[in-house]
């Protein structure tokens, strides 16, 4: 009697610890739908905490991830003026009234806006400040990338929108659709750059100090992409990778295209060695031990190493090249930068580095540094180039 109690007692805590992990299933998945990986999951039965633990670590491992990604397209799109929206398709039906639009903060910053009052998350927010030449070719290029069910429809083009303050300003505009194994469309996200100053660029007068601000903001882009960007990654990051092709493309164009101008101007012309370096920062500190810093190839060479065997991807890499009469500086404008919320995002000075063969040179140092939704910096990229003094 006493054997069968004790089996009908195990039974009933075997059920409870079920029963627990149903209602932690549940709170799991209302947690990934408001996308909180903070989240964690408990028991009360000893015979579940492995499984609970193992269920907690993978959430972890998860979300680590997920703020490297998020960090390096963050970096990327501020090294690009760049800005995000992105539609959920219901039912999809690309013209459902119901799919719901999200504009990045950045997006709405881009235009002159500053709140979800001003540009309310609506198609029809964007579709009316089209410049009205070109609203109706933008319109059929979307459906016909949205209704494209084997996916071979671009979304990449120009067009017209209208700043708050009335005036309009080109802008390239990249998507990327996900979709189901019949094409059927759920999610679409994309990106758009203002690409005035390149229009205002292109369109004047070829002259020396002209071509050397274009290839600068070139060079810096190109590199920030292939720095920054890695298209081997998971979530709505990696949907957007495709969309940072025709980007890369763009650049390489009007490099070329600059090149080809020097090869038949009348003057002497260098393009300017840019090397590009970005830091993803922990805890908002920029002396953070784990913090991860990279600096490119270009970088390296300017200051005549070829390899990270001989420059390190790590802070003190850099730091121990710093004149001694400017490191103290140079490190309290960085820390300045970085702690102080209200400090200004941009930096742009100069400085004297050591190279490898131990003489010391002068270089323009500039970049910015980016923060979360709280004002936490979470990371920070910029560029050198040798100046002459």
């Amino acid at each position: 009697m006493f054997g069968l109690r004790n089996k009908s007692n195990a039974k009933a805590v075997e059920q409870i610890g079920l029963d627990e992990l149903v209602r932690e299933s549940e709170k799991l998945l209302n947690a990934s739908m408001s996308k909180d990986f903070n989240v964690t999951i408990e028991t009360t039965n000893p015979q579940f905490a492995q499984v609970i633990n193992n269920i907690n670590q993978t959430i972890q491992n998860y979300s680590s991830t997920f703020q490297s990604e998020l960090l390096k397209y963050k970096v990327t799109q501020e090294a690009l003026n760049m800005a995000s929206w992105e539609m959920d398709v219901i039912s999809g039906d690309p013209i459902n009234c119901e799919n719901t639009f999200i504009w990045s903060k950045e997006f709405r910053q881009l235009l002159g806006y500053t709140t979800e009052s001003e540009f309310p998350n609506l198609l029809k927010s964007w579709s009316d400040s089209l410049h009205p030449d070109d609203r109706e070719q933008t319109l059929k290029s979307f459906n016909n990338h949205l209704i494209d069910s084997k996916g071979k429809a671009p979304y990449n083009l120009e067009y017209r929108l209208k700043h708050k303050t009335g005036e309009y300003e080109y802008y390239q505009a990249i998507g990327a659709t996900l979709r189901n194994r019949s094409g059927i469309p759920l999610k679409v996200m994309g990106i758009i750059r203002n690409i005035q100053h390149e229009k205002n660029m292109l369109g004047a007068p070829a002259s020396l100090e002209g071509l050397e601000q274009l290839t600068v903001e070139l060079k810096q882009m190109k590199q920030n992409i292939e720095v920054n960007h890695d298209t081997n990654t998971i979530g709505s990051t990696a949907s957007l990778a495709p969309a940072l092709k025709p980007i890369m493309d763009l650049v390489n164009e009007l490099l070329a295209s600059i090149n080809e101008l020097h090869n038949h101007s009348d003057f002497e012309y260098e393009l300017p060695q840019l090397g590009l370096w970005h830091v993803a920062i922990v805890d908002g500190d920029l002396e953070h031990a784990a913090n991860k810093w990279h600096w490119s190839n270009e970088f390296r060479q300017l200051l005549g190493f070829s390899s990270e065997r001989d420059f390190p991807n790590t802070f003190e890499s850099f730091s121990c090249r710093v004149h001694p009469s400017e490191q103290k500086s140079i490190l309290t404008i960085g820390n300045q930068r970085v702690a102080n919320n209200n400090e200004p995002s941009s930096y742009d000075t100069v400085l004297r580095l050591m190279k490898k063969n131990g003489e010391y040179a002068y270089f323009h140092t500039f970049g910015s540094v980016m923060r979360d939704n709280y004002g936490t910096a979470i990371g920070a990229t910029g560029a050198i180039e040798e100046v002459n003094r």
